[in-house]
């Protein structure tokens, strides 16, 4: 699925259900659940994934419909669905859960995920950063945990609008990274949120997740350039 072509997803989606009326496969079912994720139609897009998983491609895209409703726990396991699957390239995804699993406070499944990275996309050193991460003195943020456990995101960002400091940074910067817009938005968020944050394991942790959520040039000065 490739973001970059110009298509008209709503004439191709229209064209698809009148086909699929009378020509019901699975290769047109998965084009409508496509269209569907480019309108950002995204319980439209996982009824159609969900139909006929095409390929192990397919649990990343439902994925992200669910990271994109607020719907962490069901993004995370598709995610896992994805990394656990025969695919390949699945660097960006174990840095979502990464990230998922941060937010939820549950360091036993990103210690897990992070011995699979495979520094394909650029070099990281995951076990390292989460180590000095499991470090800090996370207490305050019980409340906050509890509520992303729940899926009340929006209550979670609400709450942690009120607190600041390295942390606070750090998880405001993944929750911005997980957002439903445009990847120039969010990186510019991210890095203003990075450039806060004085904690340098936290900083690396925060590049690294920046990189494989966001892109993988998030950092390099010709930023702009090579995302245009």
């Amino acid at each position: 699925m490739d973001d970059s072509i110009n298509v008209d997803y709503s004439m191709a989606l229209h064209y698809l259900l009148k086909l699929n009326q009378t020509i019901d496969t699975e290769v047109i079912q998965d084009a409508i659940a496509e269209c569907y994720y480019h309108q950002k139609d995204y319980k439209k897009a996982i009824q159609y994934y969900e139909k006929t998983i095409q390929s192990d491609y397919d649990y990343r895209y439902i994925a992200r419909c669910y990271q994109y409703m607020n719907q962490y726990d069901e993004a995370l396991n598709y995610y896992k669905r994805f990394v656990d699957s025969e695919a390949n390239d699945k660097d960006s995804e174990i840095c979502n859960i990464i990230a998922l699993s941060l937010l939820a406070n549950d360091l036993e499944t990103a210690n897990n995920y992070a011995k699979l990275y495979k520094n394909y996309s650029f070099i990281a050193d995951f076990p390292k950063n989460i180590r000095a991460y499991s470090a800090l003195n996370r207490e305050v943020y019980v409340e906050f945990y509890t509520l992303i456990a729940q899926q009340d995101i929006e209550q979670a960002k609400q709450w942690l609008s009120h607190r600041e400091g390295d942390l606070a940074n750090f998880y405001k910067a993944i929750l911005a990274a997980l957002e439903d817009k445009e990847r120039e938005q969010k990186s510019e968020a991210y890095k203003d949120l990075y450039g806060k944050t004085n904690n340098q394991p936290l900083k690396s942790l925060m590049e690294d997740l920046g990189k494989g959520i966001i892109s993988t040039y998030l950092f390099d000065k010709d930023q702009q350039t090579r995302l245009d």
